[in-house]
């Protein structure tokens, strides 16, 4: 992980074989002894080629990425996931034997870090995975140890093996030119989670675009394995991510898990998606609740309101026209048509991304028509696109009503 200006401020998403997180990225001259062959498998891993470094035992790529000379022989058949265009990470090995308690040990580390610890942990917990942590005070199957490091790297880690189990070692720059001996709690606690996710599996999230969260650095392109587009992730830079290759100094109060990190842990460690039951809680006027049932606590749904059919203008105020709108859990989103003069037909939509919290999730939306004689009915539908990146469809017909007046 490394530390940049307060100017750039992100986070991370996951490896392949051991990272270490500095402070910049700078050319390197011994890129040029590097063997088009090697370059090639490095390539075909999904990394850069650019500046790659030969060191003891194998080759480092991206400035923080281990690969040993066994793992260029070993190529990933497992595909990258994608969110949106500019957020890709791939799993090459994840931890598998899952339900899985993964102990970690930081009895290497001074005691002013082992809150920082705890609260990592628990950050990974309150996800209710099906892959939780817990830290032992014997070795563990992750063992965490202060070290020196270069100015300005706070972590080092890598991937899980072959065998499905996390990587084992994390080493934190506990000197002064890293976290120190008395690190701010919660900075400290989101350098080693994104350590951890690392060992679970995870890639930086913008190794395809590094100069996003680090000013410099580039990008291969995509790799020549298969891509899986998750539902519900941003089109744009996700600038709260966990798993970004920099962060800023300045984040006092650390990083939680943004939305779509939590699609990515849920859709690697999630409890299998539910069914999900939709029952309709009430329905007054305009407005509707609809219960998402038999649902998991943890689950990353993507719910779409659609609202579609035609409309003749009753020649008030701004024309005929239709809205819809859908909210839970804090996450809200709505659409509205073209306003229509004398007839025509409207089709609009809205999607909302949202974690559970409870089995039983109620989802409210708001259905209008303006300004119409309802010249023929309209239809609206409340639907379940998604949970935990996997496409669900249950559905239900949304209540909607009329409306007169500006708009």
């Amino acid at each position: 992980m490394k530390a940049i200006p307060q100017i750039v401020t992100a986070l991370l998403i996951a490896v392949i074989f051991i990272v270490a997180c500095r402070k910049e990225q700078k050319p390197d001259s011994r890129s040029e002894t590097v063997s088009e062959e090697i370059k090639a498998k490095v390539k075909a891993l999904g990394y850069s080629t650019v500046n790659i470094r030969k060191t003891d035992g194998g080759y480092m790529v991206e400035s923080d990425i281990f690969l040993s000379e066994k793992s260029l022989d070993h190529p990933s058949s497992s595909p990258t996931l994608v969110i949106a265009r500019t957020e890709q990470y791939r799993t090459n090995n994840l931890v598998t034997g899952l339900p899985r308690v993964i102990t970690v040990n930081a009895s290497g580390l001074p005691a002013s870090y082992i809150a920082s610890v705890d609260a990592a942990i628990s950050q990974y917990n309150a996800l209710n995975l099906r892959l939780t942590f817990q830290r032992v005070s014997t070795t563990g199957d992750i063992n965490i140890n202060g070290t020196i490091l270069d100015p300005g790297a706070w972590g080092a880690s890598g991937p899980p093996d072959a065998s499905g189990n996390p990587y084992s070692s994390i080493l934190i720059n506990t000197s002064s030119g890293g976290l120190g001996a008395t690190p701010n709690v919660n900075f400290a606690a989101s350098v080693i989670a994104h350590e951890m996710g690392h060992c679970i599996g995870f890639r930086h999230t913008d190794w395809m675009n590094r100069s996003y969260s680090c000013s410099t650095g580039g990008s291969e392109g995509e790799s020549v394995y298969g891509a899986v587009q998750i539902p519900g992730t941003p089109s744009t830079e996700d600038a709260g991510s966990w798993m970004l290759a920099c962060m800023g100094t300045n984040i006092t109060n650390g990083r939680q898990f943004n939305i779509n990190d939590r699609v990515a842990l849920q859709y690697l460690y999630g409890t299998p998606y539910a069914a999900y039951t939709l029952i309709t809680n009430s329905c007054t006027g305009i407005a509707a609740s609809y219960g998402a049932v038999n649902g998991h606590v943890g689950d990353v749904v993507v719910a779409r309101a659609t609202f579609s059919g035609s409309v003749s203008w009753n020649n008030m105020a701004n024309g005929a026209g239709a809205q819809i709108s859908l909210s839970a859990n804090g996450q809200s989103n709505g659409a509205s048509s073209p306003h229509i003069t004398s007839s025509g037909s409207f089709n609009i939509s809205a999607d909302i991304t949202f974690t559970v919290t409870a089995p039983t999730t109620y989802i409210n939306t708001t259905g209008v028509i303006h300004n119409s004689t309802f010249s023929s009915a309209a239809g609206a539908t409340l639907t379940i696109v998604s949970v935990n990146g996997v496409a669900n469809g249950q559905q239900t017909s949304i209540c909607y009503g009329s409306s007169g007046g500006s708009w």
